[in-house]
């Protein structure tokens, strides 16, 4: 349910910002944005063993949309913990040169072909090597629309076994008088909650089921199909009553 939520509301998000006759950008502070976000993932890293660091955090500021950073960085950073091995290392980078925002999220997972770099921003698109971690296929694509009527560019650096590198390019803007965005970052809450069920819940049905195989559960479901569905996804593991 909170995994739905959480697309539903990015979907909404996106539809109204893309809907809208004139996108409305804003100038915003974005350095107090990073930091918040690497915080609340590092819940979800340390539960994973993995060391999430933010090396840089240059005061910035850009002109976009509300909740750009939150929408984008969020996504990013979910899937470089969600996809990295327990052990490995997630870094956040961001710092200006030239006029520009970059953006940098950095993993040791297990790295991209030339040809998974195209397909993973596409909405609903899985790739098979994550077929084992659940996910709708939804955050890449997001990312690359928000990107999109945000003027922003996003470049990929990753080989198969070495990990990847998204790099995110904003222009800049000035600082001054720019004051600290007070969103609540509600969303990356909600991304972070989902990355630890999505990385965990498959494990965990396992280790359940193989320790009850011999119980009776009773499934209560009003609609036919699903409740037909439901004992058809536990019937090897329990005997059901509907």
């Amino acid at each position: 349910a909170n995994r739905l939520l959480t697309m539903i509301e990015q979907l909404l998000m996106l539809a109204k910002l893309t809907g809208e006759e004139k996108i409305r950008h804003v100038p915003q502070l974005i350095n107090h944005q990073i930091l918040s976000i690497v915080e609340i993932f590092q819940t979800l890293a340390m539960q994973k063993n993995i060391s999430l660091k933010l090396l840089n955090n240059n005061k910035a500021a850009i002109n976009a949309t509300p909740h750009t950073i939150d929408t984008v960085i969020g996504n990013l950073l979910s899937n470089a913990i969600k996809y990295t091995p327990a052990g490995g290392q997630v870094t956040v980078n961001s710092y200006t040169d030239d006029g520009f925002v970059f953006i940098e999220v950095t993993d040791t997972g297990s790295g991209l072909t030339e040809q998974q770099q195209e397909q993973i921003f596409n909405r609903f698109e899985r790739l098979d090597k994550h077929a084992n971690i659940d996910g709708v296929g939804i955050g890449l694509s997001i990312v690359k629309e928000f990107l999109k009527i945000n003027n922003g560019h996003l470049s990929i650096k990753s080989e198969p076994g070495n990990g990847s590198q998204f790099k995110i390019k904003f222009k800049a803007i000035d600082t001054k008088n720019i004051k600290h965005s007070d969103d609540k970052l509600i969303l990356v809450k909600q991304l972070a909650q989902n990355a630890l069920l999505e990385t965990d819940i498959k494990q965990t049905f396992v280790n359940s089921t193989g320790q009850k195989s011999n119980d009776t559960i009773l499934i209560i479901e009003d609609n036919d199909d699903m409740r037909q569905h439901i004992s058809d996804s536990l019937k090897a593991h329990f005997h059901c009553l509907l």
